[in-house]
């Protein structure tokens, strides 16, 4: 396909993610009734005038998913995950394999995961640039972790990656607006986890524990808040190319475990007003 028109169609699926999601933004942040500020009510960065920041980050040739009717928010997936074996080898890993530095390096564009510590397993972000989506070495200590990603999940992982969310931190609501997104399906595993580690998507608050598996629309406004003083989240995430296989679990995967949590409410909305109160 032809660069040109390779943006044309990147361009229509990025105009499309900003027109289904900007009224779940603003349900979202929950302003009570206060405007938002235009720049605020999307987090999208601009395109690229090149066309490289959209090329860069895609799968020539893979189709675009319709998430909202396979996922539609979370969805937590029919599939029993061994806790135990899998905390087991994440915490037999090195301490220096973990990248502390968080998204403000590997999202310069956004910097909405800069809270986060990361060890990638398969690939890298997509701001990293046009690198083959390929096995990195540590993924070799993981043997439990290559099963689920290449047997029991799916069988065409892509980028996948262990995110570690420290006590208190957040990420900030957004959409994951490359077109990479859009033609895979996000999967989170809970490595370790507590009731006061919450997932939103799409205006809902959703409580992942170890055991589980779940999928998430990234395209919708999504945010994490671990509001544990003490204690750490960290999941496995990995996104897939549809097959048979994740596909059937989607299909028979729990919904409607969504509800609104007034208190999560107030804390996503508080870090509003002081961001949009910092820009002005």
């Amino acid at each position: 396909m032809a660069p040109a028109k390779m943006r044309v169609q990147e361009n229509t699926v990025i105009r499309k993610v900003r027109e289904k999601t900007a009224s779940a933004m603003l349900r979202f942040c929950n302003m009570r009734g206060r405007k938002m500020p235009p720049e605020a009510s999307i987090p999208l960065a601009p395109a690229a005038p090149s066309g490289t920041f959209l090329i860069v980050r895609d799968l020539p040739g893979q189709p675009v998913v319709d998430k909202q009717a396979l996922v539609g928010g979370c969805v937590r997936l029919p599939l029993q995950i061994d806790s135990a074996r899998l905390l087991d080898e994440v915490n037999a890993l090195p301490a220096d394999a973990w990248d502390i530095r968080g998204g403000l390096k590997r999202y310069p564009e956004a910097g909405v995961h800069r809270a986060a510590e990361s060890i990638f397993l398969r690939g890298q972000t997509p701001a990293e640039g046009d690198i083959p989506i390929e096995d990195r070495a540590i993924l070799d200590r993981l043997p439990y972790v290559r099963r689920l990603i290449e047997h029991e999940i799916g069988r065409r992982p892509q980028r996948c990656l262990l995110a570690r969310l420290p006590p208190g931190a957040s990420v900030v609501p957004h959409i994951d607006r490359a077109p990479y997104f859009a033609k895979t399906l996000r999967i989170h595993v809970p490595v370790e986890s507590h009731d006061r580690a919450w997932m939103v998507c799409d205006g809902l608050v959703y409580l992942m524990k170890p055991g589980e598996a779940w999928a998430l629309n990234n395209l919708a406004v999504h945010a994490v808040w671990n509001a544990h003083p003490g204690l750490s989240r960290t999941h496995l995430i990995c996104d897939f190319l549809p097959d048979p296989g994740v596909l059937e679990l989607l299909a028979r995967g729990e919904r409607e475990l969504g509800r609104p949590v007034q208190e999560v409410d107030a804390h996503f909305a508080a870090l509003a007003q002081h961001r949009f109160a910092a820009a002005e």
